[in-house]
């Protein structure tokens, strides 16, 4: 991150300078997708990253994701009394 000429914070990546709400702007489109970031010296920037594999987890039935958001939903209207 460097700080640019105003006062707020900003990334640059591949030479185009971004703010924190560009570069937001532009992860909304992944929403759902997961992210790694990894910080590296200047010397390392051109070696490739080592993947890393897992197995993936599993997934939750209709079911219990029902029964999770109708949960959710009570929750939130006892909070709000």
């Amino acid at each position: 991150m460097e700080v640019s000429t105003s006062d707020e914070p900003s990334l640059k990546i591949d030479n185009h300078e971004l703010s924190l709400q560009q570069f937001g702007e532009i992860l909304s489109h992944f929403e759902g997708w997961g992210m790694r970031i990894s910080f590296v010296s200047e010397d390392q920037l051109s070696d490739p990253p080592v993947p890393v594999l897992r197995k993936a987890p599993k997934r939750l039935s209709k079911k219990v994701l029902d029964e999770l958001e109708a949960r959710a939903r009570y929750e939130s209207s006892i909070a709000k009394k």
